[in-house]
């Protein structure tokens, strides 16, 4: 491509140009207006090739005092800028090279947001027509609600197998709630076990004092017995005073 410079005042009437093709964004197609003012003014902004210095240098971008395309975009409209937005060029550019790639969608009244959409959604794959964009969109909605019916499915599937989870997390749970009130039982139960052995205990220990009382008593009759067997019959009577007189 053959660079030539252009003068002051074919730059100020391409740059008023460029503002009129602008714009408002209120306007879906206004995009492609001024974009095709774009390739005929500005051809090396578009393709996604790299501008030299002498690209800029030999267009209006120079002519009007600007060292790149970035900074005439985003100067005041008085300074000869067009006071806009260079990602929203950025945009442009991209999904015009889309349409260059495909001619047709020029006559399908999208928007760079849906044709970059569109992009997005079918990369190499992109439909040659319209017919077959159709086709594609008509395919890829039919996709969709087969999906949405599949997850819909899946879900309902995860639903039913979360409540077979939770009915047997709840008949685990009486499981373990009946073991907790068994062992409760057999805790009170040892309790009073326990008691009771207290009970025995001290009652045991009664017995035993009891036991041994007696037996010392029993001893002492048995020894007495012995005592009385070897004295005779006299000394029998005066044991018997004896120990009466000592009861009076």
């Amino acid at each position: 491509m053959s660079i030539t410079h252009i003068n002051e005042s074919t730059s100020k009437t391409v740059h008023k140009e460029l503002l009129v093709a602008l714009g408002s964004e209120n306007n879906p197609q206004q995009w492609l207006e001024f974009m095709s003012v774009m390739r005929k003014h500005l051809p090396f902004l578009i393709g996604g090739t790299k501008p030299t210095k002498a690209h800029y240098e030999g267009s209006i971008i120079g002519a009007l005092g600007f060292k790149s395309w970035a900074d005439m975009v985003s100067s005041p409209v008085e300074d000869s800028g067009l006071n806009w937005s260079i990602n929203t060029w950025n945009k442009w550019s991209q999904a015009y090279n889309v349409v260059l790639a495909n001619p047709y969608l020029k006559d399908t009244e999208l928007t760079y947001v849906q044709i970059l959409k569109l992009k997005t959604t079918f990369k190499d794959d992109f439909p040659t027509g319209i017919e077959s964009l159709e086709k594609a969109q008509s395919d890829l909605k039919e996709q969709k609600l087969k999906d949405k019916a599949d997850n819909v499915t899946e879900l309902k599937a995860t639903v039913l197998d979360l409540e077979r989870q939770l009915i047997a997390a709840n008949a685990k749970l009486k499981v373990f709630e009946s073991q907790q009130n068994d062992s409760k039982e057999q805790q009170l139960k040892l309790v009073e076990i326990e008691k009771s052995s207290a009970v025995l205990q001290s009652q045991c220990e009664q017995q035993e004092k009891e036991n041994t009382k007696l037996s010392a008593e029993l001893q002492e009759s048995i020894t007495e017995i012995k005592t009385l067997k070897g004295m005779g019959r006299f000394a029998h009577l005066a044991r018997f005073f004896i120990g009466y007189h000592n009861d009076i």
